[in-house]
């Protein structure tokens, strides 16, 4: 944390295909002057693709089968990754926040929505729901945000419509934006809209409360 003491709240980011973690650290760098006890992670991705480059899983066709598919296969690894940062800072999962950009934000959804140990919350951008069907909440579900460009031509914005209906429908709760003139990419608003969410999840679960606290983080 860059207060120097201990953590009361982790924050773990999912790179994109062909990225690495030290790439996706830049962004705790961006924001963690907001979050100043928080302890930020950014693992590689499973596997490599040569030099520093590493993907979650391989995309040949990206139907959405394959996606399915290759996202189902890296969430028990992630999972146990948040397990394992949570003992080593001390912090619960209703105080991690997960993460993700473009591939990394498939793999978070998917874990979002299949996990049975709810997190604070799970923000993603420039990514798409993955899951060939979604079976309807039976219990506490981690909050969802969904951040993407009108622009992208990688995962089309769309693909957040597609999501967050498919998502509503079967009980999760999800929050989503859709930023004009931006691509596959992260820019200065999307970036204060997944700050803006990750202080109101970390609010909500601060003070015992589901309802979202407002914030001035990224104002």
């Amino acid at each position: 944390p860059a207060s120097g003491g201990n953590a009361n709240s982790l924050i773990i980011l999912l790179h994109g295909h062909g990225s690495n973690g030290e790439d996706m650290i830049g962004l705790a760098q961006a924001v963690q002057s907001q979050f100043p006890d928080a302890a930020f992670v950014a693992p590689d991705g499973l596997q490599s693709m040569g030099g520093v480059a590493r993907r979650w899983f391989p995309v040949t066709t990206a139907s959405e089968d394959e996606l399915a598919a290759g996202a189902n296969a890296a969430c028990p690894v992630v999972e146990a990754f948040i397990d394992t940062e949570g003992k080593r800072y001390g912090v619960g999962r209703e105080r991690t926040v997960l993460v993700g950009f473009s591939q990394g934000a498939i793999v978070a959804l998917h874990l979002a929505i299949k996990t049975q140990r709810p997190l604070a919350g799970m923000v993603g951008f420039s990514g798409m729901l993955a899951a060939t069907s979604v079976a309807n909440t039976t219990g506490p579900t981690t909050p969802i945000t969904l951040i993407h460009g009108a622009l992208d031509l990688v995962v089309p914005a769309s693909a957040v419509t597609r999501a967050e209906t498919t998502l509503k429908k079967a009980g999760f709760g999800v929050t989503t934006s859709v930023f004009d003139g931006l691509g596959h990419s992260i820019d200065q608003r999307s970036l204060g809209a997944g700050t803006n969410a990750i202080a109101l999840a970390l609010a909500a679960t601060r003070y015992g409360t589901a309802e979202p606290f407002r914030s001035s983080a990224a104002r």
